[in-house]
C-alpha cells in the first residue's frame, strides 16, 4: 500500500522517485523528475519513512478498521495551509480525494502565512472512539478539543480516510470563501 508523497524505488527501472496519485486500483502516478509516469505498485519499493497509519495497519489494523466505522457516522476531516500553498496543495488533495484541483481549493482553508505545513484535522465523536483511545494512541496524538470530540492531527490518517474509505474533507464555509476571495 502507498500514499501520495512516499518515496518509492522502481526496482525495474532502478530509479527512485515520489508517488504522486493513482490511476485505479493497480496503477500509481511515480514522478521520477520528468514528470509523472504510470508505475506498476509490484515494481515499487518504499524509501520513505514508515507513517503512522502504515504503522497502525500493520500492527494494529482492527483498530484501524473500527475506528473508521465510527468515523464515518461520527468524523469529520478540515484541512487548512498557508494561503500561498493553497494550489499545492489542492493538487495532492486531488490526487488522493477524486475531487479535481479547482473543486479541491474548497475544501482547504487559508490559514496565516506563519503556518508552515498543511494542517489535517481529523475529528471525531469523544464516545465514538472511546474504547479506542488506548489502542489508537499508541500511533496517533489524540487531543480533547472539547465535550464531544477528539481531534488527530495526522495527514496520513485523513489520506488514508479519503482514498480507502471515499471520504471527503469538510468544505469551509461560504463566508470564508468570501472573505478570503476578498483579500485577493
Amino acid at each position: 500500500m502507498f500514499f501520495v508523497g512516499d518515496k518509492v524505488k522502481n526496482s525495474m527501472r532502478d530509479r527512485s522517485g515520489v508517488v504522486e496519485g493513482f490511476k485505479n486500483d493497480s496503477l500509481l502516478f511515480v514522478n521520477y523528475g520528468n514528470g509523472p509516469e504510470v508505475t506498476s505498485p509490484k515494481n515499487l519499493v518504499l524509501l520513505s519513512k514508515v507513517t503512522d497509519i502504515r504503522l497502525a495497519l500493520r500492527d494494529d489494523p482492527t483498530s484501524v478498521q473500527h475506528f473508521a466505522e465510527h468515523f464515518k457516522a461520527t468524523g469529520r476531516i478540515m484541512i487548512s495551509c498557508q494561503a500561498s500553498r493553497v494550489d499545492k496543495l489542492a493538487n495532492d488533495l486531488s490526487a488522493v480525494s477524486g475531487l479535481s484541483e479547482l473543486e479541491a481549493v474548497d475544501y482547504i482553508s487559508p490559514a496565516s502565512e506563519r503556518t508552515h505545513a498543511a494542517k489535517f484535522y481529523v475529528l471525531v465523536s469523544k464516545d465514538a472512539i472511546n474504547g479506542l483511545f488506548a489502542r489508537l494512541g499508541v500511533f496517533f496524538d489524540i487531543l480533547k478539543t472539547g465535550e464531544n470530540e477528539v481531534q488527530i492531527n495526522s495527514r496520513s490518517l485523513a489520506e488514508w480516510l479519503m482514498r480507502e474509505h471515499n471520504i471527503l474533507p469538510q468544505k469551509r464555509g461560504r463566508l470564508e470563501r468570501l472573505s478570503s476571495s476578498s483579500m485577493d
